[in-house]
């Protein structure tokens, strides 16, 4: 288990990462402020006891903020100049790239893409994103990050597939290969893309990383907390910071 905590009011208070609830929690690992954090490794993962980090972390990158074609919905934009591995920062979405690229991206909603029969039937595994890519052949593969904890339990990672939304319908592809943090597409086409485990059984769900957030409000006469406690996905801690 880590600890963030993050002081300044009235935005979150605290962040807290915790293992998987298959037994007993693990210790606090420790408490750091805003601008050191200790709870995310040089991969960028936010740790995880049981799940193994990785050796050679992709190049973290910093994109840009702009807004998307509708001039509503905020998105992100890089510039890869050369080929190379990359990790956003912002979002932990991943690309591995032959050549001089730029990516456009953005959280889309599940909710408006999958059906209620398609609810029943898959557990969203990870945020959805909306991708745009010029030239689209030079993106050779792109690392799409989930929340499952696969070592937590006896997992069957077949069971994770990645989603595609063209035309108001749903294609699923199996990934290429699945790590601790991200399932990775080769050779991916872009339409809004996501992960999804399939629901064998409703009453049985595999374990997951998750977060919990705590906000004060400071603008009320009494302290006012409100605590959250989802899924380890920065596209559901964004749309709740933008509540706040």
């Amino acid at each position: 288990m880590t600890l963030l905590i993050i002081h300044p009011s009235p935005e979150i208070i605290c962040k807290q990462t915790l293992l998987p609830s298959t037994g007993s929690a693990a210790g606090a690992a420790g408490e750091t402020s805003q601008s050191e954090d200790s709870s995310r490794d040089p991969s960028g993962q936010d740790k995880c006891d049981l799940c193994p980090r990785e050796e050679e972390p992709p190049k973290e990158i910093h994109p840009e903020t702009v807004w998307g074609p509708d001039g509503k919905q905020e998105m992100y934009r890089v510039h890869l100049p050369r080929a190379g591995s990359f990790r956003c920062s912002e979002t932990e979405l991943g690309f591995e790239v032959r050549a001089a690229v730029t990516i456009q991206y953005g959280y889309d909603s599940w909710d408006r893409h999958l059906s209620i029969y398609e609810k029943q039937q898959w557990m969203v595994a990870g945020p959805l994103f909306d991708i745009q890519v010029e030239p689209a052949r030079a993106v050779a593969a792109v690392h799409l990050p989930h929340f499952l904890c696969l070592a937590a339990a006896e997992v069957d990672i077949s069971q994770l597939q990645v989603a595609h939304f063209v035309d108001g319908g749903m294609t699923l592809e199996s990934p290429t290969r699945v790590r601790p943090f991200h399932a990775v597409l080769e050779n991916p086409s872009f339409s809004p893309i996501g992960l999804l485990w399939k629901q064998i059984c409703s009453k049985l769900f595999p374990p997951v990383h998750t977060w919990v957030l705590l906000y004060r409000s400071s603008r009320a006469a009494d302290i006012t907390l409100h605590l959250y406690l989802i899924p380890s996905d920065p596209s559901l801690a964004q749309v709740i910071e933008d509540m706040k």
